[in-house]
């Protein structure tokens, strides 16, 4: 987890300053900032080290010819496969990041990047040469990005918190997310709890240029969904069963990626435990699990006694942490 924020058209660096500091607990390893003097653009971001973890990945990032900027919040599941295909068109890198891999694909592709990125995502890039920002969300929307655009000022990062402390943001609740979030328990995206600040949809990508947005759809679930139907429309009951095996398998391989350890939340349900099953195959090394329990005075089984099954299960190293009556009051 990372945490980004920019500003375009109000050049104030407390500003930015103050935004960032609103993320601090999105990124505790590193803090970086730039800002276009000529055109107002200011970029910032909060880092959490994933992959590659040297002061080589730092953010903002900038491409060989610093035309290109980036702030960037997410993991690029094929990104050394994205690597390999760009250098047989004659890119070259300088990190082992995958942050430097998406600058490079937007250098590329231009606003069809997100089609060819696999993984979870939300990040910007300032095109200095074009005059121009480029926003976008991944498909499934599990990296958050936020935005207002009022009075020309463009403002976005990965919480709404953070718009809030650069003063850009009018604190103006919007009536009926409220009404939303009393009826549907949720605010129904893009709308947000403010009247000034939207989400940006997953599958969606932004175009900032001349005080103009374009939002544009990029992905669309039930098109993707029709099209597997369509392939698949034939395929027997048992294939079916072996494919959804296969993509289970790699989908766990793929988010195990990492420069630093990687655990798991375990409740004990089908869910997690299926994910922790799937980990312990894949992982060359007990996988670390974590379960939050809740002291009870009925004498009620919590989460905690099937986490512990299936961590038995799987020889996982198994941590709980067991939330008391008199910790929740002293919060």
């Amino acid at each position: 987890m990372c945490g980004i924020i920019g500003i375009v058209g109000h050049r104030n660096e407390e500003a930015l300053r103050k935004g960032l500091d609103a993320i601090q607990h999105r990124g505790p390893d590193d803090v970086g900032s730039y800002s276009d003097p000529e055109t107002g653009v200011s970029l910032g971001h909060r880092r959490l080290s994933i992959i590659d973890l040297s002061s080589a990945a730092h953010q903002p990032m900038c491409s060989p010819d610093r035309g290109l900027w980036i702030v960037y919040n997410g993991e690029v599941y094929n990104f050394r496969e994205l690597r390999k295909e760009l250098q047989q068109r004659g890119r070259t890198f300088s990190t082992q990041s995958d942050t430097e891999v998406v600058l490079a694909a937007y250098d590329e592709w231009h606003e069809e990047m997100p089609r060819h990125l696999r993984g979870m995502f939300a990040f910007a890039i300032w095109d200095v040469r074009r005059k121009e920002l480029f926003l976008a969300r991944d498909r499934l929307g599990i990296k958050p990005l936020y935005y207002s655009f009022v009075d020309g000022v463009f403002v976005f990062g990965s919480e709404v918190q953070a718009l809030l402390a650069t003063g850009r943001v009018s604190r103006d609740v919007d009536r009926q997310s409220i009404w939303d979030y009393l009826s549907y328990g949720s605010v129904i995206q893009p709308r947000t709890i403010l009247n000034d600040v939207k989400a940006l949809e997953p599958g969606h990508s932004i175009l900032f240029r001349d005080s103009s947005l374009a939002l544009r759809q990029y992905w669309d679930i039930e098109e993707a969904t029709r099209t597997t139907r369509r392939e698949n429309a034939n395929l027997p009951y048992s294939d079916a069963i072996a494919m959804v095996r296969t993509r289970l398998e790699e989908a766990t391989r793929l988010h195990l990626i990492s420069d630093v350890p990687v655990g798991a939340f375990l409740s004990g349900g089908i869910d997690s435990t299926a994910v922790v099953g799937l980990m312990s195959q894949i992982a060359h090394a007990p996988i670390k699990t974590f379960t939050l329990g809740f002291e009870t005075g009925s004498g009620q089984p919590d989460e905690l006694l099937w986490a512990r099954e299936a961590s038995q299960r799987f020889n996982t190293d198994h941590h709980e942490v067991v939330i008391t009556k008199d910790a929740v009051g002293n919060v």
